[in-house]
Order: structure tokens, then sequence, then C-alpha cells
């Protein structure tokens, strides 16, 4: 089995952070390790983190920011500390709520059957069957209007760019991650666009990988506001103009 690490970026989550889970899911998966960043907060999260790192320090590790710089250049540069350590197959992160259960891990390589292989593996809210996958409609409806027109301007058929638990192979980590983000909440589909402008888009498309989860609950006191999705269309344009024209597309 591949050796994994995640990355949880935190910022103001001392209410949110579910301990008990984490710390059940860190003694049932010795195998995993962990980097919880700090991204400058105000409140007790630091504490919150120090005491996990150090009372499970062979498997958590911890990243402070000196000061609030966001979700992604906390989790770029999280990747690119982490990619250091010279430890691990590949590097991942997930939200700091647990939206996403840290149990979807396993659900993502059990998908694989183990043998995790593609550059980016990404976990896709697809409500289904036999899934609990619970998010307002309204959310629901905008993520679908962005994923369509983050799609078809990348040129890849991607589902579900946001969901926010990715995996990534650490050979490729510091070609993607190398220069900060031009957006802070979409930044996932920015990193499409690196990797897609890196080895051309037959092999981003071919090496990519969504996979369906099992269970994702929308949670309270997201740090995403209504206001964000108005600037979506901008970010996009924006977005657009930067890697569009630049790299490889065949």
């Amino acid at each position: 089995m591949q050796k994994i690490c995640i990355i949880i970026p935190c910022y103001n989550e001392a209410l949110r952070f579910d301990q008990n889970s984490f710390i059940e899911f860190v003694k049932a998966n010795p195998s995993f390790s962990f980097c919880l960043v700090n991204d400058g907060s105000s409140d007790n999260t630091e504490a919150i983190l120090s005491s996990l790192a150090r009372s499970y320090k062979d498997q958590v590790g911890l990243l402070n920011m000196e000061k609030n710089v966001g979700k992604a250049e906390a989790v770029r540069t999280a990747l690119l500390y982490c990619v250091e350590k010279d430890r691990y197959d590949y590097i991942g992160y997930i939200d700091a709520d647990f939206s996403a259960p840290l149990t979807e891990i396993n659900t993502i390589i059990a998908f694989c059957n183990g043998e995790l292989t593609h550059i980016i593996i990404a976990g896709s809210r697809i409500k289904r069957l036999g899934a609990k996958i619970l998010r307002k409609a309204s959310r629901h409806y905008l993520g679908r209007i962005f994923a369509t027109l983050g799609s078809w301007i990348l040129q890849l058929p991607i589902y579900d760019s946001q969901c926010g638990l990715k995996l990534v192979r650490t050979d490729f980590i510091r070609q993607i991650f190398a220069e900060r983000f031009i957006t802070n909440w979409l930044f996932d589909l920015e990193m499409w666009f690196r990797l897609r402008n890196i080895v051309g888009l037959e092999t981003a498309n071919a090496r990519t990988l969504e996979v369906p989860l099992n269970e994702w609950q929308e949670k309270g006191g997201s740090k995403i506001r209504f206001t964000h999705f108005l600037r979506v269309p901008i970010d996009l344009v924006r977005i657009h103009r930067k890697y569009n024209g630049r790299g490889k597309k065949n």
C-alpha cells in the first residue's frame, strides 16, 4: 500500500473540528500520516492541533502559519512542506469540518483496489442510491452551474472540481504547486489547469480520477458565503486568461 499523508487546513475551527472522529480514525489507520495546518487562527485552534500532534506524534504533524493566508495558500504551503520529507507516495487534503468523513479516504483506496496510480484522485459528490450525499439545493445547483462552466473551459469532463477531498502524486506536486494560486476558493480548478498545461490534455484526462463518495454532509459554519458564488464568473475569466494559451494542450 502506498504511503499517504493528509493535510487538514484549519482557520478558526475550534468549535467545528471533531477531535473524537479524528482520533478514532488515526488509531484505526496507523499507516496514514496527517499534517494539521493552523492558518493563523485567532481562536483556540492552535492549542487543539498542538495537543493532537503531541499525543500522536508518530502520525500527526503540525504546520503553523504566522498569519491567515487562506485555504489555497495554506494547502499549497503544506503540500510543498510535506513533499520535502520524501516519505509519501500521495499527499492529499480534506476539509476540517469533515463534511467528507475521514473514512472516505478508505473509500477512494477501495475504489482503486488499493493501487493508486493516477496523478490526481478526487472525491466526487454524486447523489445516488446507496450514498448519503446531503447538500442544500441552492448550493448543489450553483455547484452544478460552476462545474459545467469549469469543465467546459478546462476541456476535461470533471463532475465536481470543488469537492474538498483530493490526493495528488508526490512526483507532480512541485510542478503543480510551484506558484501561488490566483484564486482562493477555486484553486482546485487551477490545479487541474496546471496539470493540463504540464502533461497535456490527453494525459491529464487519462491520469486523473473522480471517485464517487459514499458520504458527504454539508456542515454549518462554512466560510464560503453566497457572495463568493457571485465572484465565480470573474474568477473563471481570470483563470481562463491565465492558463489557456500556455503550456501543452494536445
